[in-house]
């Protein structure tokens, strides 16, 4: 390695022929700075997560990176070198005569002041640029690469690999760069989340979410061209299970790396500017879980470095608070996965009124996790009212047992309470209990609605009963679903369902829909309602 190391530092060797060379070297390249170009030459190694060990192989990732990069920065990318050994003078060159010795890419030098990382830590970086990113990103994700090839790596089957991976390869630095307590939490955080949203990684892959991504997107890889135009590069060409992934898993590198500098205005900004531009709704409920997975492979990357006998002592303290500084990003990720990001201009309180097995609480638990609103259940106060086991289907009778009259008397006066308590704060809520098909019960909600000054929406979910009848089907065996609603319950709760007076029309959202593989346009609809 030192020997090719040392051919390149060589200015000789270069068609432009430069005063002097600077080099940088990463662990799998060599890249040349000669103040024109940059020559970057692949290391001959094997990490295993990539294989350079052979010419061919090195030709066909400089082909890729080449392929890649140009989707982003057609006019950086210049093109494919050989590096030559001239056994006649003794000499090697770059696309002259002789032996082929490697091969590399050509790109056109920019300056390093101009890359974005730096601009970020001298407070040069505006929320103009992340606007500009933003429209790169919209427009670079529609026209991405997508098949059934490609596809496949985005299942919570095949994602698991990698948070599998991570956890493995960290249990040696417990102790030293993240605590025991976190490692738990997160691997156990993460391991529930893939249980409880397969059903969203797979509407993900059938909705074509899944692309031929960058892969490596963060601050370092941007730079500002000579017209002030944000620029993309160095997009990942040797792995296909870390280029090929759900969009939403590039968003949140760059926003977690925004986080890291201190920027969580711009990063805020980056992801909301994105999602109202892409309409890609659903990427707020899988932000946390890949912001998560991004600060711990960087983590874990970092921590690598303590580990390694040629990396200098006299750097090693200041890499493992870099390291620890990420674990900790990814244990506040974690804790916060169901989070909402957009924030309401007021208090808001969304009523939902629906019959069991409608989709009322999927649709709440999304509203929840994309909006700054808290969902208050009935389903889940009963459980713990009750001392219920969490996933145990408690199936009784809808006037007997926990669901008496008294009993439901006492889970609505909960419901109530925490809802006026919340509004009180200022926050918002979304009120989920069948509880609100009866005029009685929701003019309750409204007075304390009222009291609390908070603004108020009504949605009522209308569909038809054999989807029901299917819905509440499958739903039974679900142990994450803690509703226990079955087919005799939806039918009694239907002939209980009371009409909206005219005081209530003026707040009702009605939804109607003869499909339910998933209300795709009913959360999306709300959320463009309650933000207004």
């Amino acid at each position: 390695m030192k020997t090719l190391v040392k051919i390149l530092s060589n200015p000789k060797i270069y068609m432009e022929k430069p005063k002097n060379v600077r080099i940088i070297q990463t662990h799998i390249s060599v890249v040349c700075l000669t103040g024109f170009y940059v020559y970057k030459f692949k290391k001959p190694v094997d990490f295993g997560f990539l294989d350079f060990t052979t010419l061919k192989k090195r030709k066909f990732y400089c082909e890729e990176e080449l392929r890649l990069n140009r989707r982003l920065s057609p006019e950086i990318y210049l093109g494919i070198v050989e590096l030559r050994y001239d056994k006649k003078n003794n000499s090697f060159n770059i696309n002259g005569k002789g032996e082929l010795v490697n091969y590399g890419i050509k790109m056109k030098e920019f300056a390093q002041d101009k890359i974005l990382k730096n601009l970020l830590e001298k407070r040069k970086l505006t929320s103009k640029h992340i606007t500009q990113i933003s429209n790169i990103l919209v427009d670079f994700y529609k026209k991405a690469k997508t098949d059934r090839r490609i596809s496949s790596y985005g299942s919570a089957k095949a994602f698991k690999v990698n948070t599998d991976e991570n956890f493995e390869q960290t249990k040696s630095m417990i102790g030293k760069t993240i605590t025991k307590e976190q490692f738990d939490l997160i691997k156990e955080k993460t391991n529930k989340f893939y249980e409880k949203n397969n059903w969203l990684f797979e509407k993900r892959i059938k909705e074509g979410k899944i692309k031929e991504c960058h892969g490596d997107l963060h601050t370092g890889n941007m730079f500002l061209n000579e017209n002030g135009k944000v620029r993309i590069f160095d997009c990942i060409e040797f792995n296909e299970r870390f280029k090929n992934s759900d969009v939403v898993a590039d968003i949140a590198f760059l926003s977690m790396d925004l986080d890291f500098h201190g920027k969580e205005d711009f990063s805020r900004k980056l992801v909301l500017d994105y999602v109202k531009k892409s309409k890609d709704w659903e990427l707020l409920v899988l932000l946390n879980f890949y912001k998560c997975y991004r600060a711990y492979v960087r983590g874990k990357v970092l921590g690598f470095l303590l580990f390694d006998s040629n990396f200098p002592e006299e750097k090693k303290e200041r890499i493992k608070k870099k390291s620890k500084k990420y674990f900790n990003f990814a244990e506040k990720y974690v804790i916060e996965i169901n989070r909402g990001l957009i924030e309401l201009k007021r208090s808001t309180a969304v009523i939902m009124v629906a019959l069991t097995g409608t989709g009322k609480t999927i649709i709440s638990k999304l509203l929840s996790s994309m909006v700054d609103i808290n969902h208050l259940s009935s389903d889940i106060i009963r459980k713990e009212l009750f001392k219920i086991e969490k996933g145990k289907k408690t199936f009784v009778d809808y006037n007997k047992g926990v669901y008496s009259p008294q009993n439901r008397s006492k889970v609505y006066e909960v419901l109530l309470k925490n809802a006026e308590k919340t509004l009180s704060e200022g926050k918002s809520v979304i009120l989920d209990s069948a509880e609100f098909l009866k005029a009685d019960m929701r003019k309750k909600a409204l007075d304390i609605i009222k009291k609390t000054k908070s603004k108020v929406f009504i949605v009522n979910l209308i569909v038809p009963d054999n989807i029901v009848k299917k819905w509440i089907g499958q739903r039974m065996n679900d142990k994450n679903n803690e509703s226990d609603g079955h087919w005799q319950i939806y039918l009694k709760q239907k002939k209980l369902a009371e009409p909206f007076s005219e005081e209530e029309k003026k707040h009702l959202i009605v939804y109607e829909y003869d499909d339910y593989i998933y209300p795709s346009d009913v959360y999306k609809n709300i959320i463009n309602k309650i933000i207004k």
